[in-house]
């Protein structure tokens, strides 16, 4: 099981809230280079023009909703970024190992104007391919940069039909892959590293006997020693991320089909092109071993296609990865649709739609990745599609695990405190067969208990961490594996009069969702009960000192500020991904200060010494050219735009659609 990390409760909450802009369901866009298919139109030196076409992009992807790009950066052994192992791409600039012109850095920029923008960026490479060309493969060989791997290293490569492969045998290949792709990891503020389905290009006819027969010792035939060939690649990649980055993802988008039922058993109702036998890819053993943090195989079929059925396929992989970790997302086919004539079932925008729908209806399944940019921008409609479906209220957040924040591994030593009191680690599950206590050893990590017949996993650390200066300390975090609810007793450390006990109730594999529980203090035996809900399976006990608890709900004008009723003017509501409220009833809830200004309309707003102001029309700085409006009377402004201004918690519950914000 894994271990329950406590967390700085102003980190911890400060991410729930960022789901309030409703990023964390995978709605990814591959960006294509090679051959310019997306970007650049054409290769250019000028700085500029690599710029106006990446806003473009960034921006039109903002707009219909998409939250992760894929930007491929290494198309065959060369670089959209500053490397000292690979040549600048020719498909950036024209001739293989030209810089930009002004030392410009395009991954740089993507990633700085990415992030701007709420879009996580990752960085897309191709492993093996040092090549790309329907022209006689010498020929081409010759242009390459001298300082090209392939350049360098002829030995590393093997030909192929009119290109060069570099050969997953050699350890040196492998070792040049890692290095390739930590030089990003730690190079960059990249989110994640991607490969896509490119393994080995040939089955008999690519030519690697030599090196089967200098590495293939220990193996009965070529197949299996290839796949080992690739696992080496995946784990090694794998390992070398979570050591170095362990919040920068590691994912892959392979082939569809991992395997035909006629293959294997365990196979898919199908029989096209496989990942398992053709390109020696096992992608369904990283994923079940959670190698890899997320796994998006390229379904690039319709509902009902015969040979490889899209509905097949994709519950398929719901079903073979229910109880794994790793993140499954869906690969579209979106090019399919760029020349779809009438009559076709890819013509128009049906197809897409009822393959999202059966996404959506697919709990595994978080999300999908479009393929590619400018087919999707070519095809009349489909952008306003995503802005729509993109765009309604749907939350499914990342796990804490792909935030980047330093918390999750270590915490620096002075923001650490000992645990100490008194009864803290003591736990009591009530139930209809009476008390089950648990209580904590020093260093002891992880329980499991009987409740009512059902095994109960639970987890404590022995310390407990406190943000500097803050309002807010986590005292105590477990989890709770069980089906149904539980009354929980807890022994905390003792507080003064100021202060509160709160529980908070988190969905594990959903973070963005979580709940106030209702909960007592007992403050002669110092122990908090409360009921737990089957749904929330992580359990924060959080302290807090004079503090606001506001909650609302969308589309509503009740509200709750400290468990007395109020009401809004206007209720909040959702505009361009974002919670609108009006901002007096909020600030003031939470002890800001807000004043307008008529003449330029304008809320200016001011707690402990720090101002902030917004004006009506006009975009808000950082978030996207979102802009504050007027409703019934009162300025709308997002909500997380007061949180992120003068620091607030917040926390959604999905089912009934109420935020709760908690601040001081």
């Amino acid at each position: 099981m894994k271990k329950i990390i406590f967390l700085q409760l102003s980190i911890l909450l400060l991410l729930l809230f960022s789901s309030m802009c409703f990023a964390g369901e995978m709605r990814g866009m591959w960006v294509a280079t090679v051959a310019n298919l997306d970007y650049p139109t054409k290769a250019t030196t000028n700085p500029s023009e690599l710029k106006s076409e990446a806003l473009e992009i960034i921006n039109n992807c903002n707009e219909m909703g998409i939250n992760n790009i894929f930007l491929q950066v290494r198309p065959m052994s060369d670089a959209f970024y500053k490397s000292s192992i690979y040549p600048w791409s020719s498909y950036l600039t024209g001739s293989q190992g030209t810089a930009p012109d002004d030392g410009f850095d395009p991954l740089s920029y993507w990633i700085d104007e990415c992030h701007k923008r709420g879009i996580k960026l990752h960085a897309w490479i191709n492993p093996y391919r040092a090549t790309r060309s329907n022209t006689a493969v010498g020929e081409y060989y010759k242009n390459l940069a001298n300082l090209n791997p392939a350049k360098q290293h002829p030995e590393y490569l093997i030909k192929y039909e009119n290109n060069y492969y570099y050969d997953p045998a050699l350890p040196e290949v492998r070792q040049l892959v890692i290095d390739g792709a930590m030089e990003i990891v730690n190079n960059y503020d990249i989110d994640g590293i991607h490969f896509d389905d490119y393994f080995y290009p040939g089955m008999e006819d690519f030519d690697d006997s030599a090196s089967f027969a200098k590495y293939g010792s220990g193996f009965d035939n070529k197949a299996d020693w290839r796949r080992d060939n690739v696992n080496k690649l995946i784990s090694g990649v794998s390992e070398k991320i979570r050591e170095s980055k362990p919040n920068v993802e590691f994912g892959i988008s392979p082939c569809g089909i991992w395997a035909n039922s006629s293959t294997t058993s365990l196979g898919s109702d199908t029989r096209g092109m496989e990942s398992y036998t053709q390109l020696y890819a096992d992608t369904r053993k990283w994923a079940l071993e959670n190698t890899i943090d997320y796994i998006a195989p390229q379904v690039y079929w319709n509902i009902g296609f015969e040979v490889a059925d899209y509905k097949k396929l994709a519950s398929w992989w719901a079903d073979t990865l229910k109880d794994s970790k790793t993140k499954l997302y869906i690969g579209m086919g979106d090019y399919r649709m760029v020349d779809a004539e009438a009559g076709s079932v890819w013509y128009g925008t049906d197809e897409i739609n009822r393959q999202l729908d059966l996404n959506e209806s697919l709990d595994k399944i978080s999300g999908e990745i479009h393929y590619r940019y400018k087919s999707v921008m070519s095809v009349n409609g489909l952008s306003s599609v995503y802005k729509e479906r993109y765009h309604t209220f749907t939350v499914q957040e990342e796990p804490l695990t792909s935030v980047n924040t330093d918390t999750q591994t270590d915490v620096p030593q002075h923001e650490k405190t000992a645990r100490s009191a008194e009864g803290a680690g003591n736990i009591s599950f009530i139930s209809e067969n009476g008390n089950v206590d648990v209580t904590f050893s020093e260093g002891k990590r992880e329980e499991n208990v009987t409740v009512d017949g059902m095994e109960v996993k639970i987890a404590e650390l022995d310390e407990i961490y406190t943000n500097m200066g803050s309002y807010a300390v986590t005292v105590g975090s477990y989890e709770l594996n069980s089906p149904k609810s539980l009354k929980v007793s807890i022994g905390v450390p003792e507080i003064n009069d100021t202060d509160k006990y709160y529980v908070i109730g988190l969905n594990k594999n959903n973070t963005a969702q979580g709940k106030l529980l209702n909960s007592t203090y007992d403050p002669t035996e110092s122990i908090v009960e409360f009921t737990s809900e089957s749904k929330y399976n992580v359990i924060e006990i959080v302290r807090l000192s004079e503090c606001n608890v506001l909650t609302l709900a969308i589309g509503k004008t009740e509200t709750t500020l400290n468990g007395e009723a109020g009401s809004l003017d206007a209720p909040a509501e959702i505009r361009d991904d974002y919670t609108f409220v009006p901002v007096r009833y909020i600030g003031e809830s939470l002890g800001v200060k807000v004043d307008w200004d008529k003449e330029s309309e304008t809320a200016l707003f001011e707690k402990d010494g720090k101002n902030a102001s917004v004006t009506i029309g006009k975009a808000i700085n950082g978030y996207g050219g979102i802009k504050a409006y007027i409703k019934n009377s009162r300025t709308m402004v997002p909500a997380r735009f007061i949180y992120e201004t003068f620091g607030a918690f917040v926390l959604w519950e999905p089912d009934e659609r109420i935020v709760t914000v908690i601040g001081k």
